[in-house]
């Protein structure tokens, strides 16, 4: 060890507490770089984690091949499985309840597949011969199929074929064909006997429009012969930017026309770079990594540069022994050296760690949030360490260049006469004659004694505008993003609803019904059908804000209409809160119907938060005019003119009253709606139909539904539990919060450990100063007065910078979310209040900490104090 490494382990000793929080930022600095990219690499394996478990893991694939294909796919040496998965044909379901479901399919996998993709089993085995079936779970409903494991089942397997185009085969993508006169047909091709070996839940890839209900068999490699065609998916061997061309490449030289890739999986490995998630996490993480090594030069740069000051007589002294300009550079390089050698390691064990308890702590919440089976589990990655390492000590470096620059330029004759450390001129530290009116001498001496020591003002200045900044910038963010959730929520007054995706005219299945409307959690329910349309409002009866929008023809403006069909209960609560008698809603000779008058709409410009307007200045006894549009004529027809009832204020269950100028909400009967739909130019797929819910139990009530569902073998029926939904919402919130002080606590404390640093070390290099104020007449009580002044100006020259910086910061995340929601701008003046409270307190305990260590020193020891 040489004689300036030594002096550079000496001068760390001696400097116990300065070197100790010089460490204690650059832990805090390297555990964050390493947490958020281990957060990021995390998240992303989540993702993987999560494709694979809903689709499997396979990452491209090869369709219709034939044997000879299959055969090259086997032999390329860069492919790890092949999953092989040939559809044997379709055979009629006879007796299926469901009539867009009329066929089972027959879908046959090789071993790889089984073990691959995400099949679970229920009860049995899988097949493992040609012969052997594996059904599925959703045909359980079904009366007509009484089949059980062990039983044998013969099936008469073929092709479908349209009938408008016979040469097209058709796929299980493909739905049920029976639309304006084309159906389709199915051609025999084998008859083959299945052994029932097993059940499966119902696979991922089986959908409740798909026409076949699917079973598995068994078909292996060596069974694919001749021009029989396949579906090969690959994982490849070597994975990475360069695969998809040479899996496209590979696929032309062997006469493959039908190349596909597992886009969902592959987007999270990165290799498709077009993917928003992906590139959103990359540019948050680097984002978040700028400001972390911002924050941790300052502090760093500001330690190293203090120590070279306080040591210039003793750079002087190695100068004057002939020390060499690159030795005394290299002190400070050993000395930033040594304290990156003890914190990095302890940086990168405390962020691995650190993002361990994390996702300990919050693993459930995090999965609810964003809706995974899979949790978070810490990668612990080689690259991680590097990068954290690369970053590091590269940080380390810029915090010392320049100090260690300095030293290397200290000479002995500079060092003894003491010049180098303040070069002033009178301008420098003229202060205003106001701040010595105002504060008096020690205002003005606080004032001299910031222009004096200009590098550590502006290390102490830009470490808390940046607490500032971060601060009041995170904590909008936050705001906005339960504000959005709110606006996503306003105007919505059901906790769960049953969509019933089976569009046409006949009314829903009353047995059906019954249950889903007799059920004890119940508080509230409305069953709705709708259709919707256009008619054309008279200039005079439009909204006020619709007026002078141009769009008027011949007098009237186009209002977009959708008409709701309530069930007898609704409608006769709805038409009593309401002034409207029920024996008028059902009458079909004068058909009447209640107009939802007063709406929600966020307006445009952004400076209002939701408008309440009227929809329209109708009033009872007006007529309305429905028009739909008819696809095969390409022209309006009219519906039976509707008369208003009555104008309401608030709308159904279910029904939103926030929505757009130009749109009307009207209701009418059970009656009343049929009537509108018995025209052949209403098509079947024009109707809509759901059950709305009101209930506190939303969790039970979807459960049981969910049981009514499976009972009922309709796979047309969808259960969405809104509550669940929002309750989704508050937690993402939640763990925003969670996440962002997080963050915002460890750069502050990068930035108080730098204005500690900085402020106490200050203090102890003034301490002649100090001694020759005292000798001089300076009372206690006006030294006090001196240290209080210096700290409130810190913190105004702070606040000056970082609140202009913070508002705009916080308008531009303003404009970023106005882009998705609209709601008007404010000033977090709450979150103000305390980032300038926490300014001064922070700066003012500093300062109390620093002078109270010299508080005890006489006047003779200040005057004969040297740095060292």
């Amino acid at each position: 060890m040489t004689i300036v490494q030594k002096l550079a382990i000496k001068q760390l000793w001696l400097n116990k507490k300065r070197s100790l929080i010089t460490v204690i930022g650059v832990v805090i600095s390297v555990a964050m770089i390493t947490g958020v990219i281990t957060l990021v690499l995390s998240f992303m394996n989540l993702l993987q984690r999560q494709v694979i478990a809903n689709e499997g893991e396979w990452h491209f694939s090869y369709s219709d091949i034939n044997a000879t294909q299959l055969e090259a796919i086997e032999q390329d040496p860069n492919q790890r499985d092949i999953l092989i998965s040939q559809d044997e044909g379709f055979a009629e379901f006879e007796g299926s309840t469901n009539p867009d479901r009329p066929y089972f399919l027959v879908r046959n996998y090789n071993k790889t597949a089984f073990e691959t993709f995400p099949i679970q089993l229920k009860e049995g085995r899988l097949p493992t011969q040609s012969n052997e079936l594996l059904i599925s779970d959703s045909i359980s409903n079904q009366d007509a199929f009484t089949y059980e494991i062990g039983d044998t089942i013969e099936m008469e397997l073929g092709q479908r074929q349209p009938s408008d185009d016979p040469s097209r085969i058709l796929t299980q993508e493909d739905a049920l064909v029976n639309f304006d006169g084309v159906t389709e047909s199915l051609t025999i091709e084998e008859t083959v006997v299945y052994t029932i070996v097993g059940t499966m839940e119902t696979p991922f890839f089986e959908n409740s429009w798909n026409p076949g209900y699917v079973f598995l068999s068994y078909k292996d490699e060596q069974m694919i012969t001749g021009d029989q065609k396949t579906d090969a998916y690959i994982v490849m061997d070597h994975l990475d930017q360069s695969s998809p061309e040479y899996v496209t490449t590979f696929a032309e030289t062997n006469g493959i026309g039908a190349v596909g890739s597992h886009g969902n999986l592959l987007r999270y490995y990165g290799i498709l770079s077009q993917d928003r998630t992906r590139n959103m996490l990359i540019s948050l993480s680097a984002i978040v990594i700028v400001i972390i090594v911002i924050g941790s030069v300052s502090l760093i740069y500001n330690a190293f540069a203090i120590s070279v000051s306080e040591r210039a007589r003793q750079l002087g002294m190695l100068s004057s022994i002939g020390a060499t300009k690159r030795q005394k550079r290299n002190v400070v390089f050993f000395e930033g050296a040594l304290i990156g050698a003890v914190s990095i390691p302890i940086g990168i064990i405390i962020g691995f760690t650190g993002i361990a308890l994390t996702f300990l702590i919050f693993n459930s919440l995090i999965q609810q949030a964003i809706d995974t089976t899979e949790s978070l589990r810490v990668v612990f990655s080689l690259w991680t360490i590097l990068i954290a390492l690369i970053i590091s000590i590269s940080t380390l470096f810029l915090s010392t260049y320049l100090p260690a620059k300095k030293a290397s330029e200290v000479t002995a004759i500079e060092a003894i006469r003491q010049t180098q450390t303040i070069k002033l001129s009178n301008k420098t530290v003229r202060t205003p004659k106001l701040v010595r009116k105002l504060f008096g001498i020690e205002g003005d001496l606080a004032s001299k004694n910031i222009r004096r020591n200009r590098s550590g003002y502006r290390a102490i200045v830009f470490s808390l505008s940046i607490s500032v900044v971060l601060f009041l910038t995170i904590s909008y963010f936050a705001s906005s993003l339960a504000k959005s959730n709110e606006l996503l929520e306003q105007g919505e007054n059901y906790d769960v609803a049953v969509t019933l995706n089976r569009s046409g005219k006949e009314a829903l299945d009353p047995e059906l019904l019954s249950k889903l409307t007799a059920l004890d959690e119940i508080d509230q329910v409305t069953a709705i059908s709708w259709i919707s349309g256009t008619s054309w409002i008279e200039e005079d009866k439009i909204a006020e804000e619709l007026v002078g929008y141009g769009q008027l023809e011949d007098g009237k403006y186009p209002y977009s209409l959708t008409i709701h069909g309530l069930d007898t209960e609704t409608m006769k609560s709805y038409a009593a809160a309401n002034g409207g008698a029920y024996e008028s809603m059902i009458n079909t000779e004068n058909p009447m119907m209640i107009v939802q008058e007063t709406i929600q709409y966020l307006t445009e410009d952004g400076e209002e938060n939701i408008v309440e307007t009227k929809a329209l200045n109708a009033e009872v006894n007006d007529e309305i005019v429905p028009e739909m549009y008819d696809l095969e004529t390409e022209s309006y027809f009219s519906l039976p003119a509707l008369k208003i009832a009555a104008l309401a204020d608030t709308s159904p269950i279910g029904i939103s009253n926030n929505i757009p100028l130009g749109t009307l909400n009207v209701f009418v009967s059970e009656e009343v709606f049929n009537v509108l739909v018995d025209n052949e130019q209403v098509k079947d797929e024009f109707i809509e139909r759901a059950v709305y819910y009101q209930s506190n139990q939303a969790q039970l009530l979807e459960n049981k539904l969910e049981d009514i569902q499976k009972d009922s073998g309709d796979t047309g029926v969808s259960i969405y539990n809104r509550q669940r939904a929002k309750q989704r919402g508050e937690q993402v919130i939640l763990l925003g919060y969670v996440f962002s002080n997080a963050f915002v606590i460890l750069i502050t404390l990068i930035c108080i450990a730098t204005i500690f640093n900085t402020i106490s070390t200050s203090i102890s290099l003034r301490k002649r100063e100090f001694a020759m104020l005292r000798s001089m007449g300076m009372t206690p009580k006006s030294f006090t007065k001196m240290i209080q002044l210096e700290s409130i100006f810190y913190g105004l020259k702070a606040l000056l910078y970082g609140l202009p910086i913070s508002f705009l910061m916080i308008y531009a995340i303003y404009r970023v979310w106005r882009t998705r929601f609209q709601f008007a701008f404010e000033m977090p003046w709450g979150a103000i209040v305390i980032a300038v409270i926490s300014v001064f307190v922070i700066v003012g305990l500093a300062m109390i900490y620093s002078s109270n260590k010299i508080k005890n020193d006489t006047i003779i020891d200040g005057l004969k104090q040297e740095n060292i």
